[in-house]
């Protein structure tokens, strides 16, 4: 049975606080951390990993200090002693076990890095790399995995949590990030107004009033950026 990994009002500061009062659950199931750069993803996924502690807060694996032999971290940059062998840091991987660390490309990296956790129950990879999403697939425990777009993880995790400025902002099972844009003539003014896919008060105020409007699905990018604008977030350019 997988154990249950908390974070409980988990914060983190350095000069300034980069995480504030984080608190969520994951049991056997993918949730994508999702955020722009410097929003406090790869300081969650350390602590989570047991790699950095928090300020305050904690994190257990069923009501127990965790355990970082039962995580499996992958960062963004795997760091190694470029002459050490593959075999000498890690079995079961599908890297040569005979090559040295230093020659490796990234994503190899990443293969090593998790294959050295061999008994981890819960996998933690910051920045997921599409080309893995089988790796990611075939781990039997709990997985929390980093990204700055949901489309990039879509097809991989379960649950999305939104992070904006150290906060969580949105939180909830990948479907509740479904939503659509509907567009109507107020006057002279063509306006919009976002609501839930699976909700439609907005189109029967708009039906008992005669007015007429379209419906345009939204992706779940443009979802997130809705989240991250509504929150004071500006889009970057190019």
């Amino acid at each position: 049975m997988i154990p249950l990994l908390s974070a409980l009002h988990v914060s983190k500061k350095y000069f300034s606080e980069v995480l504030h009062d984080i608190t969520f659950k994951v049991d056997k199931e993918r949730v994508g951390v999702i955020g722009l750069h410097s929003s406090g993803k790869s300081v969650l996924l350390s602590i989570l990993s047991g790699i950095e502690k928090p300020t305050s807060g904690k994190v257990l694996l069923d009501e127990r200090p965790l355990n970082p032999s039962l995580v499996a971290y992958i960062p963004q940059a795997p760091l190694f002693d470029p002459l050490m062998k593959v075999k000498e840091v890690c079995k079961g991987s599908d890297v040569e076990g005979e090559r040295r660390l230093g020659s490796l490309s990234l994503l190899e990296k990443k293969k090593v890095a998790f294959c050295m956790t061999p008994e981890a129950e819960y996998l933690v990879y910051d920045d997921f790399d599409e080309p893995l999403t089988d790796l990611v697939k075939g781990f039997k425990g709990g997985v929390v995995l980093s990204s700055v777009s949901p489309s990039k993880v879509w097809n991989v995790i379960d649950k999305v949590i939104v992070l904006s400025r150290g906060r969580v902002v949105f939180s909830g099972n990948k479907e509740s990030l479904n939503f659509k844009v509907i567009r109507f003539r107020d006057g002279k003014q063509i306006r919009e107004t976002w609501e839930r896919s699976d909700s439609f008060d907005v189109e029967k105020r708009l039906n008992s009033s005669g007015v007429k409007y379209d419906v345009i699905e939204a992706s779940p990018d443009e979802a997130f950026w809705m989240i991250l604008s509504s929150k004071g977030e500006e889009r970057e350019l190019g």
